[in-house]
């Protein structure tokens, strides 16, 4: 479930929206037990979003917030993905300009 972003970048990023579409399925069929697999394709599909193009922002900080959520309820708070989850979510939020929400991710 995991690509090399190098290589990603490279195509243009079809190639991992494709992958990570084929991810979400995978974590669909194994059920709750893969909530944290889950939460992990939801951010880097946020982040895939953006790097195509700005005009995904708001659907990336929707993949940002989800994932959140979900990693809350199987890794909790204090957890390593949640910890990239609040720095990329607190990078989008200070380009919002939304700055007491971005103090809060860091």
């Amino acid at each position: 479930m995991s690509f090399s972003f190098r290589s990603w970048r490279k195509k243009k990023g079809h190639e991992g929206i494709e992958a990570i579409k084929k991810a979400l399925e995978l974590c669909d069929e194994m059920g709750p037990e893969a909530s944290g697999l889950r939460a992990e394709a939801l951010m880097t599909q946020g982040l895939i979003l953006y790097a195509m193009s700005s005009k995904n922002r708001k659907e990336q900080m929707r993949l940002l917030l989800e994932a959140r959520k979900l990693c809350l309820s199987t890794y909790g708070e204090f957890s390593n993905l949640m910890s990239r989850i609040y720095h990329n979510l607190g990078v989008d939020l200070e380009i919002f300009e939304k700055l007491d929400e971005a103090y809060e991710c860091f």
